[in-house]
């Protein structure tokens, strides 16, 4: 693995470490001290817990009228959503103050048998597999700086990627850096169909870039495909076996997983279409090779509830690395806004600062059959994960429906609130 050995050539081979993402490296670079606790959350990896499952078509009218139990609370706060065909079924998961306080499916997984989503059920999470790349990207930042190979962010990613006989970099993109890949502000053109990334990056290989790099931000699936071949070039694994190496693994996310070849994975929710006439139609759902580094994984609730928790506290990355993660851009070095007042983060749509540090990061997704949002509120360790099972009604890539959704189920959590939208 080009990782270690890059490593191991500027650090003495009789002092190694095996530290908490599985590197067998040298010592450690000199960082800033843990703050208190964060070695202790370490060693105690953050669980999901399974909750009791309670279904909303299991609870009448007078179920929801006197619910007490916070599941139900969620249960009534999706009422309206169901009741107008929103979505047939939909994958929970809230985190408060550090601690899971729900991880529940409600719905329907399969309309045509009957299946009720549950908290292991997979789902499709689309661009929230941007955030996993984009943590894998920092890990190798992170974990390399001190060697004499240090990844650097402001670099061209020309100085990283090579060609090959599978992937060809275009000349006009090899001065683009990582760090433009990574906050959605490198000028590349988007493009997300059903071919593998091959054939995607080859069909715009002789585009124009939009606008000079680190000018402005507009939003590219390809910017992260092409992050998916960096991890790739960088650690010489393919992109998926790192992401479980090194982030799934280590958390104990055991049902996510990148998708291959097949479209669907056991206990997958069914992907639908838009409702017509009463129904609601399988979606053409696309596989892994289409979808890669930009939105191929599936999660469940469970595993969700684990990813919000490990983020929050600060399980996976140095406190410098989550201030890189979590910074709006573009900054004054990237020049000016995005036409739409996006404020990427890396990974992330959107990252609202305050001098404290984040108060608000999110990220949604949005792929054939499933829509998904991810709402982090770092500054009072809270979150939540939401999951639908069609893609009708959130073509945004920023979520739409799932992120109105989202806070519904966040706003029933935190204050009881039984209002309808």
């Amino acid at each position: 693995m080009h990782l270690f050995a890059r490593r191991r050539d500027s650090r003495a081979a009789s002092r190694t470490r095996t530290p908490h993402f599985g590197f067998a490296v040298g010592p450690a670079p000199t960082r800033a001290a843990d703050p208190p606790g964060r070695r202790a959350r370490r060693r105690a990896r953050p669980e999901a817990e399974a909750l009791d499952r309670r279904l909303l078509m299991a609870s009448g009218p007078q179920g929801l009228a006197d619910a007490t139990d916070l599941a139900d609370r969620v249960a009534l706060a999706l009422k309206p959503d169901f009741a107008s065909d929103q979505f047939p079924g939909i994958s929970v998961a809230v985190v408060i103050d550090g601690q899971v306080a729900l991880a529940q499916g409600y719905g329907l997984g399969d309309v045509a048998t009957g299946s009720p989503v549950q908290a292991d059920t997979r789902f499709d999470i689309g661009s929230l597999t941007k955030t996993v790349t984009a943590l894998g990207v920092l890990l190798l930042y992170q974990e390399s700086q001190g060697t004499s190979h240090p990844l650097d962010l402001d670099a061209p990613i020309g100085d990283y990627l090579h060609n090959t006989k599978l992937f060809k970099l275009p000349r006009q993109w090899s001065q683009v850096t990582i760090r433009e890949l990574l906050d959605m502000s490198s000028g590349i053109p988007n493009v997300g169909d059903a071919r593998p990334k091959r054939a995607k990056l080859a069909s715009i290989a002789n585009e124009p870039l939009l606008y000079a790099p680190g000018t402005q931000a507009s939003y590219s699936n390809t910017n992260y495909d092409l992050l998916g071949e960096l991890i790739e070039q960088w650690t010489g694994q393919r992109y998926g076996t790192f992401i479980q190496d090194q982030i799934l693994g280590p958390l104990g996310m055991s049902a996510t997983q990148v998708l291959g070849q097949s479209a669907t994975v056991p206990d997958q929710a069914v992907g639908y279409g838009a409702p017509r006439h009463g129904k609601w139609p399988r979606a053409r759902v696309l596989n892994g090779q289409a979808m890669y580094a930009a939105a191929g994984m599936v999660s469940t609730a469970q595993d969700m509830a684990t990813y919000m928790t490990a983020l929050l506290s600060g399980w996976l990355l140095d406190p410098a690395t989550y201030a890189l993660m979590w910074t709006s851009t573009p900054t004054r070095q990237h020049g000016v806004k995005s036409p739409s007042d996006a404020s990427y983060g890396l990974g992330w749509d959107t990252a609202i600062d305050t001098s404290a540090g984040p108060t608000e990061v999110t990220k949604g997704g949005n792929v054939p059959g499933y829509t998904s949002q991810l709402i982090l509120y770092p500054s009072s360790d809270s979150g939540v994960f939401v999951s639908i099972n069609t893609s009708h009604g959130g073509q945004d890539p920023s979520g739409g429906t799932a992120f109105q959704v989202a806070e519904a189920v966040y706003q029933a959590v935190q204050t009881g609130a039984l209002t309808g939208r």
